[in-house]
């Protein structure tokens, strides 16, 4: 098996500028607890779908799932 090391190096100006961007940042930490929060299902309303699907078998309700998620209403 041939294994190729990644070379990496501390002087390359855009790791310095990618690690001052990342390191301290109290806004990209803010953005991260918004996103911890979010949920994709609640956003396009798939959650209150998902209560009608309690009344299907579980696999017209993976079917009723997959077209919904194929539908060009959420793309």
């Amino acid at each position: 098996m041939d294994e190729t090391l990644v070379h990496t190096n501390n002087d390359d100006p855009d790791r310095k500028a990618l690690e001052a961007f990342v390191v301290d940042n109290h806004e990209l930490e803010r953005l991260e607890d918004l996103l911890i929060q979010f949920n994709i299902f609640e956003a396009i309303g798939a959650v209150q779908r998902h209560s009608t699907c309690g009344k299907l078998s579980p696999q017209r309700c993976s079917e009723v799932l997959t077209h919904l998620a194929g539908s060009t209403h959420f793309q």
